[in-house]
């Protein structure tokens, strides 16, 4: 019987295929009407818009779909002048087929949809040569734009963003067993996520040939204050009072002796000059700190100063206060300490 119900039931759907196909040979044009005129068949918006095959209304001839397919070759879109009634005429076809109903435009709106066509076709081309030459290639990690306003005040160049580095994640599962009687056994066992991350970044940005960035990012550093430093500079002209401005990370370099100057600093740094004299000021926190050390006979000295009565500070105690009151008299007869207590452990 399944094999029965299997054979007649394929045999209805060969008898409906010939049936629309007898029918689409007879009359084509009711045929393809059926499936694209039909508005009687329910449609599903699409969550992402594209344009339509055929114009329906004035404005879709100005939608721009952010993502859409090419049209097929053999659909094509004919306008042709209708004096009568002084009108353009809008036809979708298939080859010499008709699939949509002829659309109208006036001579001022057909005017402003082909300036608005030739302006895309322009602008297409134009990104197709760029995009041959190579010239424009858009590069994440090396970003470059030419802003001809900030030019007439930091400088030919325009915006440069450039990006470097390396970033590593380790994650690992770590578990320590530890046969220890004296502990719970609950407590013998400990297995914990061990994360272990490694930057190393850098960023250096330009505006012009005046302004300058840079930052770096480094998690291997040595010291907290090498592990991220960020340094903003202008560079003035010659002619110019200001000649440098620096914001971040800094230092302080002095021509004298007198004057002692920093480094690992963190504030603002600018320089002046009016004439021949030279102005340097600086609003700074220091984050280091220097120290001499010296060496002799492969030891470390070092000289200090410290008070008679902060000698001992916070070294001895007494116990109790019988060993406070009776002091001096156990120690009357040095070395020998007479107090007749023995004591062999504390805790």
């Amino acid at each position: 019987m399944k094999k029965k119900f299997f054979s007649l039931y394929f045999l209805l759907i060969l008898s409906g295929i010939n049936s629309y196909s007898a029918f689409a040979a007879s009359r084509p044009a009711d045929f393809i009407s059926s499936f694209i005129l039909d508005d009687s068949i329910p449609r599903t918006p699409s969550r992402f818009p594209v344009s339509k095959t055929s114009v329906e209304t004035y404005e879709d001839l100005y939608q721009l779909p952010p993502a859409d397919l090419k049209t097929p070759e053999n659909v094509h879109t004919d306008i042709e002048y209708d004096p009568q009634t002084n009108c353009y005429v809008m036809r979708t076809k298939v080859g010499d087929m008709n699939v949509s109903t002829p659309f109208m435009l006036t001579a001022n709106e057909y005017q402003d949809y082909s300036l608005q066509k030739s302006m895309q076709e322009y602008y297409r081309e134009k990104n197709a040569e760029n995009f041959a030459k190579g010239d424009t290639e858009f590069d994440f990690l090396d970003m470059q734009f030419n802003v001809q306003a900030l030019d007439k005040v930091f400088g030919p160049g325009g915006v440069r963003l450039k990006t470097s580095g390396s970033m590593s994640l380790t994650l690992s599962f770590v578990t320590n067993k530890v046969d220890n009687p004296a502990l719970m056994k609950s407590a013998r066992k400990s297995s914990y996520f061990n994360f272990d991350e490694k930057i190393q970044a850098a960023i250096q940005a330009s505006v012009g040939t005046k302004v300058n960035f840079s930052m770096t990012y480094n998690t291997d550093a040595s010291f907290d204050f090498d592990a991220q430093k960020m340094t903003l500079t202008y560079d003035g002209d010659e002619d110019q009072i200001i000649q440098s401005i620096e914001g971040g990370n800094i230092s302080m370099t002095t021509g004298s002796s007198l004057i002692r100057g920093g480094t690992s600093l963190f504030g603002l740094k600018t320089t002046l000059q009016f004439g021949k004299l030279t102005v340097t000021g600086l609003v700074s926190q220091q984050e280091t700190d220097s120290k001499t050390v010296s060496s002799k006979g492969g030891s470390q000295t070092s000289e200090f100063e410290i008070s008679i009565d902060s000698y001992d500070q916070n070294r001895h105690f007494f116990l109790s206060h019988y060993f406070r009151d009776n002091y001096d008299q156990f120690i009357a007869r040095l070395p020998y300490i007479t107090s007749g207590v023995t004591i062999n452990r504390i805790e």
